[in-house]
């Protein structure tokens, strides 16, 4: 009774000293704790402890935050700490008699875990868990032990269950990532496997165990554009940047999916979202290109080639684009340089081979025309158009090769998609006006 009266007296007496009380501090501390604020908690009993050095309930309350973290040696140093200054509280040695029990189960815990005794590790934390329900370690330890035994879902409840002990208890953060990048890779293996179902089932029990593993999310959109199933793909793609606004790809893809369903103005805000988080994405640029070439809104479509191009040289999309602009207004001496340029980048692509012969033909260089354009049917022999530039090349409108002309019109007319143009030529070639 005299030491209780004593500790209250100095209590007191550095209240009215310093107009501070640290047993405010500690009272709101320990209610912190109870509402697993524990960061909050830690820093009201230092604050206490700042306000007066003696101040041993402050090292009481820290011991339990550390016991709470998972820290056996911090909660061990603080109550040794709190019996120096009052070796005769009974409390303080009753906390240090638990925690020397507490050392032994889990030495025991971990000791049957190194052994591979899975079965007793996990019956010994769940004890220990009973008796401490405040220590995360204990959980995060059973979660190794069930993870180690193949039971995932055990495994990811007890890693939760330190969680909600501790909520940045970092190693059981971590697990969960890694349980869920297991599943995310089991559905890798599937999917490039072209078991599109089963990777689906692997991407949704990845999002299960870590709900803000977006990368699964962005995967099983993938797979329902694969499905051609676009709106469900796009739900996916949101949910995913959602989480992570920064994934300029899941942009992209969004984009993409959101055009073959029609929208074209929504695809082109989540290309430019893409560029707003990567602006040297040239595959962005590209797309929007696409989009405004499609509707004939030259200048745009222009600009954002030029764009693409400048970004990434060898980004052959974009000089392809350049040279189709070009060549839809007719610019066909503007068209060849871009176009030369694709045709370096991608020498097996026929119709780079067959738009460059176009452009050549264009300002009725025959030479170079035939040359592109004998590129363009040696990569696509059944393609009606390269055989038709060839025609137009071989005529060269009316100094050249009449016979050889009229050979290439007629692979070319083999083409239904191409029989009209060629069938026009030769009627012009084999009657001249």
């Amino acid at each position: 009774m005299k030491l209780q009266l004593s500790f209250f007296s100095m209590v007191l007496f550095t209240v009215l000293l310093f107009g501070q009380d640290p047993m405010a501090d500690a009272s709101r501390a320990q209610e912190e704790l109870a509402q697993g604020n524990v960061d909050s908690a830690e820093s009201l009993y230092q604050s206490a402890l700042d306000m007066d050095p003696s101040f041993s309930p402050a090292l009481l309350g820290l011991s339990k935050v550390a016991l709470t973290k998972g820290d056996l040696n911090a909660t061990g140093s603080y109550l040794r700490e709190a019996i120096d200054m009052e070796p005769e509280n009974q409390e303080f040695r009753d906390e240090y008699q638990k925690l020397n029990e507490l050392n032994t189960l889990m030495n025991q815990g971990n000791r049957s875990y190194s052994n591979g005794e899975t079965s007793d590790a996990i019956e010994t934390f769940r004890i220990i868990l009973e008796k401490y329900p405040t220590f995360s370690e204990a959980a995060f330890r059973a979660g190794l032990a069930h993870s180690r035994d193949g039971n995932t879902p055990e495994a990811v409840e007890s890693f939760k269950t330190a969680l909600r002990i501790y909520p940045d208890h970092e190693n059981a953060q971590k697990a969960i990532k890694n349980e869920a990048k297991r599943a995310f890779l089991t559905g890798n293996d599937s999917y490039k496997r072209g078991d599109l179902e089963t990777a689906l089932g692997y991407y949704e029990k990845a999002i299960q165990v870590d709900e803000t593993f977006y990368q699964s999310y962005y995967q099983m959109g993938v797979i329902e554009s694969k499905l051609g199933n676009d709106n469900t793909a796009i739900e996916n793609y949101q949910r995913a940047l959602e989480i992570q606004p920064g994934f300029y790809k899941g942009w992209f893809s969004m984009g993409k999916a959101q055009e073959r369903t029609g929208n074209q103005d929504a695809a082109l805000d989540s290309y430019n979202k893409a560029l707003e988080v990567y602006p040297t994405y040239a595959k962005a640029y590209g797309a929007i290109g696409d989009i405004h070439f499609s509707n004939q809104n030259f200048d745009a479509a222009l600009s954002a080639f030029q764009q693409g191009a400048a970004i990434d040289a060898s980004y052959a999309k974009a000089f392809i684009g350049m040279g189709s602009v070009y060549l839809e207004q007719e610019l066909f001496q503007d068209a060849i340089t871009p176009l030369e340029t694709a045709s370096v980048l991608k020498a097996k692509d026929a119709m780079v081979w067959f738009r460059l012969a176009s452009a050549y033909n264009g300002v009725v260089d025959c030479e170079n025309a035939k040359r592109t354009a004998r590129e363009a049917t040696a990569l696509r022999p059944k393609f009606g158009g390269g055989w038709y530039e060839l025609g137009v090349a071989e005529w060269c409108g009316g100094k050249g090769n009449k016979t050889a002309a009229l050979n290439a019109l007629e692979r070319g007319r083999n083409d239904r998609n191409w029989r009209p143009s060629c069938e026009h030529l030769i009627k012009e070639i084999r009657t001249p006006k």
